[in-house]
């Protein structure tokens, strides 16, 4: 379990936010955007509400450092080090500490 970890170990993952689901269905049953992402052969997705992402990993005793969208993170870490790496422009990344 992850929080066995110790303290100051770094958690880091990406999501796409919930809010991202409703901008783009206008009826739930749809579910056109995760057609989409399974056409593309992604069968799971991640998927919180950006501003509760802080309260989910402070039950877990994480501190989150940062929670970024992907164009951010390229601008921030890939660019500089010229690493090419794909991220959905939707997609959100979070860094996060044990506290």
């Amino acid at each position: 379990m992850i929080t066995s970890a110790p303290k100051g170990s770094v958690f880091v993952f990406s999501y796409v936010p919930t809010e991202t689901f409703s901008q783009f269905e206008r009826n739930s049953s749809d579910h056109l955007l995760l057609r989409q992402f399974k056409k593309a052969g992604i069968r799971r997705l991640t998927s919180y509400l950006t501003s509760e992402i802080d309260n989910i990993l402070t039950r877990f005793r994480f501190s989150v450092i940062e929670n970024i969208g992907s164009a951010e993170y390229h601008t921030r870490y890939l660019a500089p080090i010229t690493r090419k790496l794909e991220i959905a422009p939707l997609e959100r990344i979070v860094y996060a500490k044990l506290q």
